[in-house]
């Protein structure tokens, strides 16, 4: 049987933001902005059904983060500088200025079978 599930690769990611494949930029700004207006510690969560989109949605999120963050030198700069053109003109190309943060994709299923999940989590990070 044919699988048509869409997996989370660094290619589909990128493809799928730039092409709004999903119809789904305009929620990944708004969490985007959400985000970047927090000040203090919080929790947020993401519920919804098995195979919804939540880990796309996430890593998505963390895609355009990393393309903000200067200090995260790997990856192709045309790409990065697509990245960040997309989301100005989102925000109608007004300034746009991100808090400084790091952004760690940790897989509680992955490491599920850890016994100590403060260190895989560490490792993550």
């Amino acid at each position: 049987m044919k699988s048509y599930e869409l997996k989370p690769t660094p290619e589909n990611l990128l493809n799928t933001f730039l092409e709004d494949t999903i119809s789904r930029d305009t929620d990944i700004f708004r969490f985007i902005d959400i985000l970047n207006t927090i000040e203090d510690s919080c929790s947020i969560a993401l519920d919804g059904n098995w195979g919804c989109g939540k880990t796309f949605f996430v890593k998505q999120i963390k895609m355009i983060m990393d393309a903000h963050n200067r200090c995260i030198a790997d990856g192709d700069e045309a790409v990065r500088q697509r990245i960040i053109q997309k989301h100005l003109k989102y925000r109608s190309f007004e300034e746009l200025e991100l808090q400084s943060q790091i952004c760690v994709y940790y897989d509680a299923w992955e490491n599920d079978n850890d016994e100590d999940p403060m260190l895989s989590l560490i490792y993550s990070i």
